[in-house]
């Protein structure tokens, strides 16, 4: 009796057991990808150059306080650097994406499996207002449907949605990390 009610519970919640599957896969490379990003490679190597001596700098502690920055704060910053930062931009991007994917596919096919028919019928609506023959509509909406059908092809256009707007905030993240350093905005030379 309960061998039938597991495979019953493993039959009933397939799309859940495999959506976990696929988001613990998906962290755990998103994680794996972020240390292996933000691993730091030291090499020491002791060479001599005879550099000429620049202008002595000085750091403004007025405006590290203004700030309010910490000694432990400084010491993260002075160690960003862009490649860092957009690795982990990129992580957390990863992750949020898998869990608004999986998200939606729960919803779409657990709670609202008629979306896809309310949203063809506001789409015929709108195209026949603009003048489309129905024909024309309709063979479009079917090959639309049998596409989305797809769990990989609905997810693969779930995930368009919050990608591009993850990347471009990791990378205008990341470079504000970095430029932080370079405008000498915490330090002054004399």
């Amino acid at each position: 009796m309960r061998a039938v009610e597991y495979r019953w519970l493993v039959v009933e919640h397939s799309l859940e057991i495999y959506g976990g599957i696929v988001a613990a896969v998906f962290a755990s490379v998103g994680i794996w990808l972020g240390l292996k990003l933000t691993r730091e490679r030291v090499v020491v190597r002791e060479v001599p150059v005879r550099v000429p001596a620049p202008a002595e700098f000085t750091r403004d502690e007025a405006r590290l306080q203004s700030l309010g920055i910490t000694a432990r704060e400084l010491e993260v910053l002075e160690l960003i650097t862009f490649a860092r930062a957009l690795g982990v931009g990129l992580s957390i991007t990863a992750v949020a994406c898998v869990c608004y994917v999986l998200m939606w596919q729960i919803v779409y096919y657990n709670f609202m499996p008629d979306y896809l028919d309310k949203y063809a019928a506001y789409v015929l609506e709108k195209e026949r207002a603009a003048g489309a023959t129905a024909a024309q509509l309709e063979a479009q909406l079917a090959q639309f449907k049998e596409m989305y059908a797809n769990r990989l092809i609905n997810a693969a256009f779930t995930i368009l949605e919050p990608l591009p707007v993850g990347v471009l905030i990791s990378l205008i993240s990341a470079g504000v990390l970095r430029r932080g350093r370079q405008d000498g905005a915490l330090a002054e030379t004399t």
